[in-house]
């Protein structure tokens, strides 16, 4: 006690205190702690809202150890956000296969710790220890509000110079012991054949599904009412959404009363089943998906992030939101006998009300306006909030327009304008369109500004957009081709048509 009476710091004024101590790296944060007691007391709140409101774990013995450790202290009821990275330890290091003898022990212990580590984790996912864990940290963190999956390091820790990155927990040191990068899945396009990405992707399918059995499993305790899943390097695949039957009763309560569901999707979204459709057998595109959307009946916030899918991959989905619910009578069978074999095929899941659904994301997609406006309008009553990020709008060769120099994003917003939506934020970014097979971006400019420079971003906000959408709708902007260059260019499809005809002729 005597030593704190003494300390030079207790004197200083906390607020004082906070910004002194904001230029000291983690460390010599964390040893400015141990000085004496009453410095850590009055240190405790910055402490924790910096290191401890958000934190990142993956699946490890030692990552979710810590986690469960830290449920238990007295920093339980801060942790707010929790995000799971997808990183795990490598199958095998990367040494030439001909290398037998190592340089030094160094090297020989080092690459006997990736072993070690890879048989911890394979042995921590088969034998459900990682649900175990998790599940174990999530019943004691009562304020948790937000549970993620990830498979990136967040930017923002300014006080270690160049390492500015949050890593998941245990992912430095087990870089620092194994001067190996742990394996971080990364899959896209269309290239899903190999062992490795199959791998991957059965890898991330078990992480969601077991988040999901641990959110199940804790719900008696407490339920985080956010799911986040923000993958950049790849996406759910289509067994990730397979809750089997057993499972349903863990899982499904949760997901009833998710209120904010972010998901990013890919081609591996979106497996084909074959399904009976009122008596008609035909092939579906994302029935685990759908199946499991419609599970999330009280959704306020839906994020949907589709990348590298074609537009036929993503029709089943958009077309079964727009669905609106059926009856109880006319939901059944619409009158058809059903046989038994019949009864065996699934069926496309009913599309839930989502009365409450009051922000709808949509991003890295390309769309009919048409369908988007569907959408919209299927949600018109609770719908306040809409974000657009990296959308294309395509129109059909069948219904293309006459006028090769429409603004197609301008036209969309004023029939929004026309149906008067009851919005009151606009959120867009990155938005094209499609016309006469080339791509326009949409430049969004301020009158009253004199910047050259090119906004592809903006937002409105508000409480009357049918009479204000005027401002929103005049500010698109498209770098239009001169008319010689649309004629140029036009003259050049022609004459390659002509060439076809030539050679079908020959």
């Amino acid at each position: 006690m005597e030593v704190d009476n003494m300390s030079p710091f207790l004197d200083i004024p906390l607020e004082v205190l906070l910004q002194i101590t904001s230029y000291l790296t983690t460390s010599d944060c964390g040893n400015l702690r141990l000085v004496c007691r009453r410095l850590e007391a009055s240190l405790l709140q910055s402490f924790t809202h910096e290191f401890f409101t958000k934190r990142q774990f993956m699946i490890s013995e030692f990552s979710l150890g810590a986690l469960v450790d830290i449920s238990k202290s007295r920093l339980a009821p801060s942790l707010s956000h929790l995000m799971i990275s997808v990183e795990r330890p490598p199958i095998s290091p990367s040494l030439p296969v001909h290398m037998q003898v190592f340089s030094d022990v160094e090297q020989a212990l080092r690459y006997n710790k990736v072993r070690e580590e890879h048989m911890s984790h394979q042995a921590l996912i088969t034998t459900g220890r990682d649900l175990q864990l998790l599940t174990e940290a999530l019943c004691n963190l009562p304020n948790l509000k937000t549970v993620g999956l990830r498979d990136f390091n967040s930017s923002g820790r300014y006080r270690d110079g160049a390492d500015n990155t949050w890593h998941a927990y245990g992912a430095p040191t087990f870089l620092h012991e194994t001067n190996f990068p742990l394996d971080q899945p990364r899959f896209g396009g269309r290239h899903l054949d190999s062992s490795l990405v199959e791998s991957r992707m059965q890898y991330i399918s078990h992480v969601f599904l077991t988040m999901l059995r641990a959110l199940g499993k804790a719900k008696e305790t407490h339920a985080p009412t956010q799911l986040e899943v923000i993958l950049r390097n790849c996406h759910l695949p289509s067994l990730a959404f397979n809750v089997p039957c057993y499972l349903e009763s863990t899982v499904t309560p949760f997901l009833k009363d998710l209120k904010t569901l972010f998901l990013d999707l890919g081609p591996a979204s979106f497996s084909t089943l074959v399904i009976n459709n009122g008596g008609n057998y035909q092939s579906y595109l994302g029935l685990t998906l759908v199946t499991f959307l419609s599970k999330t009946t009280s959704l306020e916030h839906l994020r949907l992030n589709f990348r590298s899918c074609a537009k036929d991959e993503t029709q089943g989905l958009l077309q079964w939101l727009i669905r609106t619910p059926e009856s109880p009578s006319g939901s059944k069978h619409q009158g058809i006998e059903v046989n038994k074999m019949q009864e065996k095929l699934p069926r496309i899941p009913q599309t839930p009300a989502f009365e409450h659904l009051e922000e709808l994301e949509i991003g890295m997609i390309t769309i009919e306006p048409t369908l988007l406006l569907d959408i919209y309008k299927r949600f018109k009553s609770s719908l306040r909030i809409i974000s657009l990020h990296k959308v294309t709008f395509s129109i059909d060769s069948q219904n293309q327009v006459a006028d090769n120099r429409v603004n197609l994003w301008a036209l969309f917003f004023g029939q929004m304008a026309k149906l008067k939506f009851n919005l009151s934020v606009i959120r867009l970014s990155f938005l094209t369109q499609i016309l006469a097979m080339s791509a326009y971006s949409i430049e969004f400019k301020d009158r009253s500004q004199t910047s050259r420079a090119p906004n592809f971003v903006t937002e409105w906000t508000g409480n009357d957009f049918e009479r204000s959408s005027g401002e929103l709708i005049g500010s698109m902007f498209i770098n239009w081709p001169s008319v010689r260059d649309m004629q140029e260019y036009s003259d050049l499809l022609s004459s390659e048509d002509d060439d076809e005809d030539d050679i079908d002729d020959e």
